[in-house]
């Protein structure tokens, strides 16, 4: 192998390393952005992660602010009480 083919293959093969890391640091971002836990110890995905908790909103005191899901009621559909079950295909 030449020395000018090897430094290509070098180049190719540091675009692909960078290129995985960057999808690594983008999870990472995403799931602390929807205040999921860390999964990974990768250092990209954590790099990520880290950068995603900074970008969180926060209060006067630093606290971050979650957003908290309203709490619902199960959903549920009224069932007439004149329903004969016995005659309900199922």
């Amino acid at each position: 192998m030449t020395p000018e083919i090897a430094c290509h293959v070098d180049q190719e093969h540091k675009e692909q390393q960078d290129a995985i890391a960057e999808e690594w640091r983008l999870e990472g971002k995403t799931d602390a952005a929807f205040g999921y836990l860390p999964k990974l110890k990768n250092e990209a995905y954590l790099a990520g992660y880290l950068e995603g908790v900074r970008s969180l909103p926060c209060d006067s005191s630093g606290e971050i602010l979650y957003a908290v899901e309203p709490e619902r009621e199960e959903f549920s559909v009224p069932v007439p009480c004149d329903v004969d079950y016995d005659c309900i295909p199922f």
